[in-house]
């Protein structure tokens, strides 16, 4: 579950960078920040998915970060 929670959580900054572009970038790059920002919020239902069908693999003391995060 490490892997898809680190990747949902730094889709955010990813997100957030993206749409930084979207004011201060060249007009040509405009594009490629929109798509950036899209992607990063594509990936989150999936990593939600995975940790779903993982969490009961997870030790029961490190089970709480993954919980947090599908409530």
């Amino acid at each position: 579950c490490e892997v898809p929670y680190e990747l949902y959580r730094l889709s955010f900054e990813v997100e957030e960078l993206c749409e930084r572009l979207f004011v201060i970038a060249n007009k040509n790059v405009i594009s490629d920040a929109k798509i950036g920002s899209d992607l990063a919020k594509a990936v989150r239902p999936g990593c939600i998915s995975n940790i779903k069908c993982n969490i009961n693999q997870v030790a029961e003391e490190k089970r709480e970060k993954f919980l947090l995060l599908l409530k």
